[in-house]
């Protein structure tokens, strides 16, 4: 069995040991179940959650003014909700035209609080303001300075009106989730 590591990096199938095997045959369906079947198809749910849910989620509210205030945040590596230390909340800034980056630290805690790297592959950033004055496109994307993406602990919030110009500034108040 490999080192069921946990969040923030995903643990794939080995993490939780063997495949599954009955002991005995099921000699009655309708008193017994096939743990085989059960127990297999169970840890594969788990792994498929694991390796697809966000690891981050995020509400921020944006004005005019470069002002940008955290309202929420959830962490999949913080389940204390802890506020400091290597808890502390992303720095996130306003650095162009329709643009806000989001950084947290290159590693976090695992659940034994090893250090671990973190990296978000991208995620989804969703207008929540109900304001048909500015109607919003959002998308979190990796870091593409270098021609391809370059996955780490700083992603991208790109905000575009719906006639394509850059949203500037980006106002209003987004759900933000990274994996």
């Amino acid at each position: 069995m490999s080192d069921p590591i946990g969040f923030p990096l995903r643990p794939l199938r080995d993490a939780f040991g063997p495949q599954i095997q009955n002991r005995y045959p099921v000699r009655n369906p309708k008193y017994e179940t096939d743990g085989e079947t059960i127990g297999n198809m169970m840890f594969g749910q788990i792994v498929g959650s694991g390796l697809t849910a966000a690891l981050v989620w995020l509400v921020i509210k944006t004005t005019a003014t470069p002002s940008i205030t955290l309202i929420s945040r959830d962490e999949a590596w913080n389940i204390y909700a802890n506020v400091a230390g290597e808890y502390a909340p992303p720095t996130v800034t306003r650095t162009s035209a329709g643009v806000i980056d989001i950084t947290y630290p290159a590693q976090v805690p695992d659940f034994k609080g090893v250090p671990r790297a973190l990296t978000f592959k991208g995620g989804g950033a969703f207008y929540l303001d109900d304001d048909a004055t500015h109607p919003l496109i959002a998308r979190v994307i990796p870091d593409m300075s270098g021609g391809t993406p370059a996955f780490s602990s700083h992603v991208k919030v790109r905000g575009w009106q719906l006639n394509g110009a850059a949203q500037n500034p980006l106002d209003g108040t987004f759900l933000i989730g990274l994996v």
